[in-house]
């Protein structure tokens, strides 16, 4: 929904101002391998000589933040106890009927064909970062998508509100129409683990949106959840080294570049996209207004029936 470097600039609002780097920088290119026929350049960073860093440009996924592609990178100390790391995002979604003004049966018929469609759903879904569940909201979001792969001893210090980042949010979404809501949350979540039995100290920066269409007859219809979980960034640090190693990695989030070459076949490539969707979103809205109408009348059919 926002550009990545507009991500990165609030990340690194998220971290605390330091001294500048000790150790020499390194210039790392984050590769576009696939994307426009040829190799090319997407983004440019800065990481300590000594650091691992690895990165790239992914296309063509089943699913996850975004619909198209997505950066990875990761950066860290020689011992690993210091880095930074962009993972992709992911998709959720959820269908179900509201079925209270049906008869038991008919209710019953329904909410299985829902249950076989979100299981088609998990089937196609299978391995990547989409997923079919109903989202509550932002704890729901931190404990099945971060703490499960997080040590056994985490412990999560503070939540705290990214206040740019629901700024943005505010600003980019149109205020809740009839049947259609918008719910958004962006925190920065401070964590401690052990890693390789020493200590580490963790800020997650974890932002989502959601588009919940629910039927305007409170007593029939589909509910529909649609809830888009941006990149995951994570910054961890040493405690002992935290001066020095907060100035690295202040400097090498704030060291992201954007080609401007690639940039621009970005920019055409979303337009094209965005002229599709137009005609897609379409086509959407009238297979719902159909689903919505053939339900009606299997309603009014069974009702019939049981009236003869």
């Amino acid at each position: 929904m926002r550009g990545f470097l507009q991500i990165i600039l609030f990340v690194v609002a998220g971290l605390s101002v330091g001294t500048a780097s000790a150790e020499a920088m390194k210039q790392y290119k984050i590769m576009d391998n696939h994307g426009f026929g040829q190799p090319i350049a997407a983004y440019t960073v800065n990481v300590p000589q000594s650091w691992a860093v690895e990165g790239q440009i992914v296309w063509n996924k089943p699913c996850s933040g975004k619909d198209h592609y997505e950066l990875v990178f990761t950066a860290r100390s020689a011992d690993g106890r210091t880095g930074y790391r962009i993972m992709p995002g992911h998709q959720i979604l959820w269908i179900d009927s509201v079925v209270s003004g049906f008869d038991p049966q008919l209710a019953q018929m329904i909410l299985a064909q829902d249950e076989a469609s979100r299981n088609d759903l998990r089937t196609q879904f299978r391995n990547s970062n989409c997923h079919v569940g109903k989202v509550s909201g932002t704890q729901q979001l931190l404990q099945e998508l971060v703490l499960t792969d997080r040590p056994a001893g985490t412990i999560v210090d503070s939540s705290m509100p990214d206040q740019a980042l629901m700024t943005s949010f505010k600003s980019t979404f149109p205020t809740s129409e009839p049947g259609m809501k918008i719910f958004y949350d962006a925190v920065i979540v401070e964590l401690r683990y052990p890693l390789a039995g020493q200590p580490v100290e963790e800020s997650l920066f974890l932002s989502w949106y959601m588009f919940q269409l629910e039927p305007l007859d409170p007593t029939m219809g589909t509910l529909h959840q649609q809830t888009v979980v941006d990149s995951l960034r994570f910054a961890w640090i040493a405690p002992e080294r935290r001066e020095s190693d907060r100035a690295d990695l202040q400097a090498i989030v704030g060291s992201f570049k954007i080609n401007p070459e690639w940039d621009a076949k970005i920019q055409e490539f979303r337009r094209k996209i965005a002229s599709q969707n137009q005609v897609s979103a379409a086509e959407r809205e009238r297979r719902r207004l159909e689903d919505e109408a053939r339900r009606d009348v299997q309603h009014q059919q069974f009702l019939d029936y049981i009236q003869q």
